[in-house]
């Protein structure tokens, strides 16, 4: 089974450590554990 790779672009970054840390729990809530 190939391994995922998740990438992104430079226009994703958040403008302030708030809006970084609701991207990564948005990320992480639709991650699979496996």
């Amino acid at each position: 089974m190939r391994e995922r790779l998740v990438v992104g672009n430079w226009k994703m970054n958040p403008a302030t450590i708030a809006d970084a840390v609701a991207l990564a729990e948005a990320v992480a809530a639709r991650a699979h554990p496996n």
